[in-house]
């Protein structure tokens, strides 16, 4: 009994932690955001939970829908608050086997590099059927009303599921270790990208605002005027419109089209 009622009690702490506001980055009357802090298995996870005592997914229905898309709103916040990451690089959804006794939303990113992503268990939680997308919850609850519980089984099996499947290349293995190492290579090779990319936007930035200053950064080619003060006819040759081609192209290939319209402009944009 003893046993029980830890476990009882571990399977609480999330809904403590919100009722006391710890780890909570953002909260509403509705629902709250907490940075998972215990148990990371990304470089970023949060858990969205309702205010509302839901045990899990399997108890949503469509009175929920309003709470869901409120989860939503909240999950997006929290990436472009408190992550240097894009929406893309997420995984948003529910745990179909879950631990905690309130419904949570995980919010976490997808290179899983974290010390506590330790066994294949942790994976194939949020990279298997035992994970479900918002997506799918959603779609699932407004067609069907409800989302089907899955059998202890299922759920076992899948937690051991291997060999494991890299969720950004074809790389599978059965060893668990050379795999945490696999993802950590996607991982920095990812964070290099991006050290790359702003410091080209950064140059790119300093050039545009050293064109801006004009004289001072040194002579302007002989005859140039700014865009401004050029004419249409001018501006349209120095910075041709790019469907302007392909309109051209659609013209030639229907002729008896543009007869029968009557149409002679040769400026035409598709919408």
């Amino acid at each position: 009994m003893a046993d029980e009622t830890d476990l009882e009690f571990q399977r609480g702490l999330l809904t403590r932690k919100m009722e006391a506001g710890q780890d909570v980055v953002m909260e509403t009357n509705q629902a709250a955001v907490l940075r998972n802090v215990d148990v990371p298995k990304a470089k970023y996870h949060f858990v969205v939970l309702p205010k509302e005592d839901i045990v899990n997914v399997t108890a949503l229905s469509r009175k929920h829908l309003h709470l869901l898309d409120h989860m939503l709103e909240l999950a997006v916040q929290t990436i472009e608050q408190q992550t240097q990451s894009q929406l893309s690089n997420f995984l948003i959804g529910f745990k179909m086997d879950a631990f905690m006794n309130r419904l949570n939303m995980h919010v976490i990113s997808k290179d899983f590099c974290a010390d506590t992503m330790s066994r294949i268990q942790h994976w194939n939680t949020f990279n298997t059927e035992l994970f479900i997308t918002f997506q799918t919850v959603h779609a699932l609850i407004n067609f069907k009303g409800f989302i089907e519980p899955m059998s202890p089984e299922r759920a076992e099996s899948l937690r051991k599921a291997f060999p494991v499947q890299c969720n950004q290349c074809s790389f599978k293995t059965g060893n668990f270790p050379k795999f945490k190492d696999h993802l950590e290579y996607h991982r920095q090779r990812k964070e290099k990208y991006q050290t790359n990319l702003s410091e080209s936007m950064a140059k790119m930035n300093l050039n545009g605002s050293c064109m801006k200053k004009g004289p001072k950064c040194g002579p302007r080619p002989q005859g140039f005027r700014p865009h401004s003060q050029l004419g249409s006819t001018e501006a349209n040759q120095a910075h041709p419109n790019p469907y302007r081609k392909f309109s051209n192209n659609q013209k030639k290939s229907n002729p008896q089209t543009n007869k029968s319209n009557g149409d002679n402009s040769k400026n035409i944009s598709p919408n």
